[in-house]
């Protein structure tokens, strides 16, 4: 019993008695039970030691891309030919079937990150979805993933009729859906789905994943769409083995020197060519490469080399360290498909002590990080795939592995069996049921519950208690309907370590939280907070009626994060928050009453996280207080800059030294600065920016409403910001020139906003490189005295930009530049110019393929729109809530190529020109909240 004895102490347990103990022991009993059911004599012969698992994340060989796309090159062109074939234009469904482990969700996200389906597609959509097929809630999914893809949010909640709003979004819009590991069990549910795609442009496609032997009624049709079936082969031994040897050991080079080649071999004959089986089995290898003949011989003991993939998961999971088995059972307190981020799972995983660190130098957040990306390279966890790598990254655990500990190890969710003393469970109608000895319970709640379980209060030995929100309900952003608790509902759960009511509606808790003397992670404040000494974490994100918090939380001696964000009536933190001195991470973003810091929070010293620092004049509150916050990491906004009034100071923030923050936001308030407006104020605003040199891995890159009139040596040195690729300047109304941005070689996306001085852009914009080499995405935007943009340089200087914005540009009148990689172009609030001045646009003539006009008063039946004369490729035109607009345009009929007109929200549009019906293309129209127009046809 002597490594249970070593866990204890590791405290991976959290044990404190010998009931405790005892209890414990039963657990890990029933753990080694399983390993050695069936298979004594192998495992009695392989000592399974603890693995050497590389320190650093940078190390691990992933497989979460990679691997799983090689080999499906040639699946992929088949599905984009049958994609883009012209024999039916109309909505199509490819359906991906294959084995479980076969690489279906790996295809679909290499066709769906193919360049062709981003440049062809208006929107693109990834729907993973729920196992019992919910039409709601996949189309308020697909609602939020366009959402997202507009850069806008949407409270779903507040939808009366989401299938409408469904409708609006996609109606015209050629879209490209993936709708993830879909099983349907009734086909009149599926076509009445169906019928709520087929709104959108020809030529949409929507590819599902599904099991073998579900694919009967995703394969049927209608007379609107086409559906064309694809059956995912396995990958041949040849194409494997590469995957094998790249995954575990690196190079063949390095195999043939191990001597391993011949085992490795017959290895990947025993894995039927699944994706999933050569991953985690990599996984082994990349942990254990001294032992492939152990691993071959453990394959080859299952009869007649019949290997399947829950074999497989249960063999990983018993080679993994015990820390990262406790891991990835703690996990499974959540329901399927329940979606993590990497803090709320590191925050978990610290709150038990399951994160032991084992290197000096690694911080809990490090190594926690680490721990995640090996449970990713063993495919036990999964990255969640966002549109466009939108959203903060999320993780989900592999549905087979999800199969296999629910059921293999025993942990049954939503029943009444927790051999490890976890369950979740499901309320009903505010009733549920779970034996009094549970040790760690979450509970799955709906829009009916109103309050706690009366069966709480036998849970003595409770440590772990969690509400969690159903599916429905996360995708509404809706509140669980408790509002209140028993005033003894704590007096029995003293034992009690991890707390999350995050997601309730509670307003006050009762008194009998003070007797919780064992929380560490509590998401509502009472006033007696500062009695929870033991407390890891404190998240009380969102509470929006939080206007103080009691000055006694700066006792909490072992606090590390602090989360407010979302306070927005939060006025002042504590003073005293520096004897908060484990403090690591603090969220105040979204705060807007709060105006200042509390003084001397140089002294946080293992501060990583600060999101938010509020500079003032006071003593212990100013910019200095940076200089001592060395492990600052991530994102950081420096806000009220004006009151900087000593280049020195700022200069001792050490803001270069910082060599992990990797975005930067600078704020001057520009209202507070001109109060006393002079020549010595913008001087002393240049000086103190040029003394805030960002570090050099700074990859974002934010300034606003700095007041100078010249840029900082830093902005004008390509060798300062070798790493950066997004940068926005707004209202930096000095300025009469742009900097010399194109010295940045990886920039990918400029955003210039309210730069008044300027009147011209010219080559100084592209810098002595004289040209961006990366640039994809390029905005300016309300710039009322911008008047040309020329550029004497023959040649293309933007080899890579696709997509421009121009907003509230009046006076500009020619874009004089080459670009013949642009394929899109916004023009919005009033550039009537812009789109009327002959040759103006000339040069995007062969390559602009889609023009929006937007939010465009000048736009009216008058307008010559000369300047659209020279778009010879154009074949999309978009017309949105120009309400001056009475009918198209003569100037429009120049459109010789245009295949799709879209106009929304012209609430003045009366007709339609007759030309439209001759034209020699013969567009297709797209037409909404256009009454005026409807009414007459």
């Amino acid at each position: 019993m002597k490594e249970i004895i070593d866990c204890k102490s590791a405290n991976l347990l959290n044990v404190e008695n010998e009931a405790d103990i005892g209890s414990n022991l039963e657990m890990l009993n029933y753990i080694f039970g399983k390993i050695y059911i069936g298979t004594d004599s192998l495992y009695s012969s392989i000592e399974w030691n603890a693995p050497v698992i590389p320190r650093r994340s940078g190390t691990l060989r992933s497989a979460s891309v990679e691997s799983k796309i090689l080999g499906r090159d040639g699946d992929k062109q088949k599905i984009l030919e049958i994609i883009f074939s012209r024999s039916f234009n109309r909505l199509r469904f490819v359906r991906i079937s294959g084995s479980d482990g076969s690489g279906k969700t790996a295809l679909a996200r290499l066709v769906y990150n193919d360049l062709c389906v981003k440049e062809w597609f208006d929107c693109r959509m990834w729907v993973t979805t729920p196992e019992n097929f919910d039409i709601e809630l996949i189309v308020m999914k697909i609602i939020k993933c366009v959402t997202q893809l507009a850069n806008h949010t949407l409270d779903l909640g507040s939808l009366n009729k989401p299938y409408d709003y469904l409708h609006r979004v996609l109606r015209g819009r050629r879209f490209f859906l993936v709708l993830d590991d879909i099983w349907v069990k009734n086909e009149h549910e599926w076509n009445i789905f169906k019928s709520f795609l087929s709104i959108g442009k020809k030529g949409s496609t929507v590819i599902t994943t599904v099991r073998d032997g579900d694919s009967v009624i995703i394969g049927s049709a209608v007379p609107y769409e086409l559906t064309v079936p694809y059956e995912l082969k396995p990958l041949p031994d040849d194409v494997c083995f590469d995957l094998l040897v790249k995954k575990a050991f690196g190079t063949k080079n390095e195999l043939d020197l191990m001597g391993f080649c011949e085992i490795v071999k017959m290895i990947v004959k025993l894995c039927r060519g699944l994706p999933l089986a050569i991953n985690m089995i990599g996984g082994i290898l990349q942990c254990h490469p001294e032992n492939p003949s152990h691993v071959l011989e453990y394959l080859n003991s299952y009869s007649s080399g019949d290997l399947n993939i829950h074999t497989l998961i249960e063999f990983s999971y018993y080679t993994l360290p015990w820390h990262l088995q406790f891991c990835i059972l703690y996990l499974m307190m959540f329901p399927k498909d329940y979606t993590f981020d990497k803090h709320e799972i590191i925050d978990l995983w610290n709150a038990y002590g399951f994160i032991p660190c084992t290197h000096q130098d690694d911080t809990i957040e490090d190594y926690g990080g680490h721990c995640v990306n090996i449970l990713v390279s063993y495919d036990f966890l999964q990255e969640v795939q966002y549109p466009d790598g939108q959203g903060n990254l999320k993780y989900c655990i592999n549905s087979q592995v999800y199969t296999f500990l629910n059921y293999a190890v025993g942990i049954k969710h939503m029943g009444t069996d927790a051999i490890y003393g976890m369950m979740c469970v499901k309320m009903s109608n505010d009733r549920c049921d779970f034996p009094g000895w549970i040790r760690h319970l979450s509970l799955l709640c709906d829009e009916k519950t109103r309050t706690f379980p009366s069966a709480l209060s036998h849970c003595k030995n409770l440590r772990t208690l969690l509400l969690v929100k159903n599916s429905k309900m996360d995708e509404l952003k809706q509140k669980i309907g408790i509002t209140q608790s028993n005033d003894d509902l704590f007096s029995h759960l003293k034992n009690l370590c991890v707390l999350d009511l995050h997601s309730c509606s509670i307003s006050e808790l009762p008194k009998s939280i003070k007797k919780l003397s064992c929380l560490r992670n509590f998401h509502t404040i009472p006033e007696s907070i500062g009695s929870l000494q033991n407390m890891l974490i404190l998240n009380l994100s969102y509470c929006k009626e939080l206007c103080t918090l009691h000055p006694s939380i700066t006792k909490l001696e072992n606090l590390q994060t602090l989360n407010l964000e979302g306070c927005c009536k939060l006025g002042n933190l504590p003073e005293g928050m520096y004897y908060v001195r484990e403090l690591r991470h603090l969220n105040i973003l979204e705060c807007f009453s709060l105006t200042c810091m509390p003084s001397r929070m140089g002294q946080l010293s293992h501060l990583q996280t600060l999101s938010r620092y509020i500079v003032t004049a006071e003593a212990g509150c100013t910019i200095v207080e940076l200089q001592n916050l060395v492990n600052l990491k991530g994102a950081l906004r420096i806000e009220n800059l004006e009151k900087v009034l000593d280049p020195e100071e700022a200069k001792q923030a050490e803001l270069n030294s910082k060599s992990n923050v990797t975005s930067l936001a600078l704020h001057w308030s520009w209202l507070n600065f001109h109060n006393d407006d002079n020549k010595s104020s913008e001087i002393t605003a240049l000086h103190v920016l040029e003394a805030l040199q960002p570090p050099p891995h700074l990859e974002i890159l934010e300034i606003f409403s700095y007041p100078g009139r010249g840029a900082p040596e830093w902005m004008t040195n390509e060798s300062t910001l070798k790493s950066m690729v997004e940068i926005r300047l707004v209202n930096l109304k000095g300025l009469e020139s742009l900097p010399p941005l194109g010295l940045f070689r990886f920039l990918k996306v400029i955003e210039i906003r309210g730069m008044n001085a300027v009147t011209c852009v010219d080559d100084s914009f592209l810098g002595n490189c004289g040209m961006f080499f990366s640039l994809e995405k390029l905005t300016f935007s309300q710039m009322p005295n911008l008047e040309k943009w020329v550029s004497k340089i023959n040649g293309d200087r933007f080899p890579c930009l696709t997509d421009l914005t121009i907003a509230y540009c009046p006076k500009l009148k020619v874009l004089h530049f080459s670009c013949s990689s642009l394929d899109k172009l916004t023009l919005l609030f009033n550039n009537a110019m812009l789109y009327s001045t002959p040759g103006a646009l000339k040069y995007f003539g062969r390559s602009l393929r889609k023009l929006t006009i937007g939010l465009c008063c000048e736009l009216v039946a008058t307008s010559t729109c000369e300047a659209l004369h020279d778009l010879t490729a154009l074949e999309e035109l978009e017309i949105s809530e120009c309400n001056e607009l009475i009918r198209l345009p003569q100037g429009m009929r120049h459109l010789t190529s245009l295949r799709y007109l879209t106009i929304t929200n012209c609430r003045n549009l009366e007709t339609l020109p007759g030309w439209l019906r001759y034209s020699a293309s013969r567009p297709e129209l797209i037409i909404s909240g256009c009454p005026k127009l409807r009414h007459q046809i």
